[in-house]
């Protein structure tokens, strides 16, 4: 039921919030240079451990990430027609698509690996559906790197989510996932989980990341 309500706020809110990123997206593509260097580095160590051919950056934005992917093709896809215009300025090599993540324009294990920062549980929920659409697009033993914002940061927020919801305002980040759901929701579906950790981003603040890496094991159908 919970996971229901939130798929049909996603859909409710998607579109307004699109909209949101083409408006700010030259300010949001100015602060990229000096934002999440815990990520990034992550990130870039990933890069380097697994040497990976085909990237697609799941919901890139501006291109946060660009400077630290490695690979013969890099694609990077996102909703914010604005974000990825301003992408399209700094990165001339990438290949940029405008996208919904749940229904991805690409064959069959095309990637060897898909990351998606700070995406996941603000922006979309973690769900089934999602992880399917990945699963699709990895190649066998493809990597599947991500964020998703922890349970408990959302019940730090509660009141003032909950202020935003009486006062009629929308409210985007509340598709949480917590630690158990990310490992069996990537168990069923053949991942094996090979890193989960918390990172705080602004260690003096409540806002936090589960990290994760998984492998993705059995053979499609």
């Amino acid at each position: 039921m919970v996971s229901k309500l939130l798929n049909r706020v996603f859909k409710e809110h998607k579109s307004e919030e699109r909209c949101l990123y083409d408006h700010v997206a030259e300010e949001y593509a100015a602060d990229d240079a000096q934002a999440a260097p815990i990520l990034k580095g992550l990130v870039a160590k990933l890069i380097a451990e697994e040497r990976c051919s085909y990237i697609l950056d799941l919901g890139c934005g501006a291109g946060r990430y660009f400077p630290v992917l490695k690979g013969d093709l890099i694609v990077g896809v996102d909703l914010s027609v604005g974000m990825l215009k301003q992408a399209l300025r700094k990165f001339k090599s990438v290949n940029l698509i405008q996208s919904d993540v749940f229904h991805l324009p690409f064959r069959k294990g095309v990637f060897d690996l898909v990351i998606s920062m700070s995406i996941i549980g603000e922006h979309c929920p973690f769900n089934v559906e999602l992880l399917e659409e990945i699963r699709r697009t990895l190649s066998q033993d493809g990597v599947f790197a991500f964020t998703s914002v922890p349970l408990h940061h959302y019940l730090t927020r509660l009141p003032l989510i909950m202020y935003m919801l009486l006062r009629g305002r929308s409210v985007y980040s509340i598709f949480y996932a917590s630690k158990h759901r990310i490992k069996t929701s990537l168990w069923r579906l053949g991942f094996k989980i090979d890193c989960i950790q918390e990172i705080h981003s602004k260690p003096s603040t409540v806002q936090a990341h589960h990290y994760v890496v998984a492998i993705k094991q059995s053979a499609d159908a």
